[in-house]
């Protein structure tokens, strides 16, 4: 399994850090979160937005979906192979198609007809079978509206990203054991404190990968405050995690 981070930042970007999203190579390319500037993003990394097939949404909130639009329409104007399946809460499906046909008309008929929508109830689900031979399961999180946290399983190895929330238990559990756990840690506890309800602080996300018994904790989704500061938040979850802590930048490419 290979991940390239497209972005690791949370709502509000920084000249460094673009909206969260990221290619997972599994068996396939697939597309995990689409936010503003997602077909920026693919080009910038050299990536073909073609061969993606598979499109994982955790939540409705814009820096995670508001690039669908744009992927639709780069998709019908550059002859993407159809369909598109996007996977998402089942209660963001006529969200995401009214999204769609709102920044073009033209993309009513598109959105209902050349898109396969796989809508995840709240709870666990799965496991579902991927094209290239991946499995998916899914839980939800804690956050201000449905989200779902993702697990990707191939060839022995596994990942799991959460989404956007706060420590949630379904997590943990769905991160029991998994190779890499890529999790939000929105907050600093030892730079200025702050926690919620709904998101993630470092040091939060140190302790749920100790007690998911993952081996590896990246660190995403990060507050562009915090820019410079990432020696900070590395130590701060390493308060909680003894296993490797690392923190990815955009363009960054790693083996799992």
């Amino acid at each position: 399994m290979r991940v390239r981070f497209l972005g690791t930042s949370a709502a509000m970007p920084s000249a460094a850090r673009a909206h969260i999203s990221f290619v997972l190579w599994a068996g396939q390319p697939v597309l995990v979160e689409c936010g503003p500037t997602a077909p920026w993003q693919l080009l910038r990394a050299g990536l073909d937005h073609r061969e993606i097939s598979d499109l994982f949404i955790s939540h409705v909130h814009g820096d995670h979906s508001l690039g669908l639009p744009m992927f639709l329409t780069l998709g019908e104007l550059e002859g993407r192979p159809w369909p598109l399946r996007v996977h998402c809460p089942i209660s963001a499906v006529e969200r995401l198609k009214l999204l769609g046909s709102t920044c073009y008309p033209s993309l009513g008929r598109l959105v209902e007809e050349r898109v396969q929508w796989i809508g995840l109830e709240e709870g666990e689900s799965g496991p579902r079978g991927l094209e290239g031979g991946a499995t998916m399961r899914s839980a939800s999180g804690t956050h201000s509206v449905p989200q779902v946290a993702y697990r990707f399983d191939f060839g022995g190895r596994s990942i799991v990203y959460s989404g956007d929330t706060g420590p949630a238990a379904a997590i943990r559990e769905l991160a029991r054991g998994c190779s890499l756990l890529l999790h939000e840690a929105t907050w600093s506890e030892s730079i200025d404190g702050r926690t919620s309800t709904d998101h993630t602080s470092a040091q939060q996300a140190g302790r749920l990968a100790r007690e998911a018994g993952a081996e590896r904790l990246g660190l995403v989704h990060l507050h562009k405050d915090y820019l410079a500061r990432e020696a900070e938040l590395l130590a701060e979850a390493r308060e909680s995690f003894g296993g490797e802590v690392f923190l990815p930048n955009d363009g960054d490419e790693i083996e799992v």
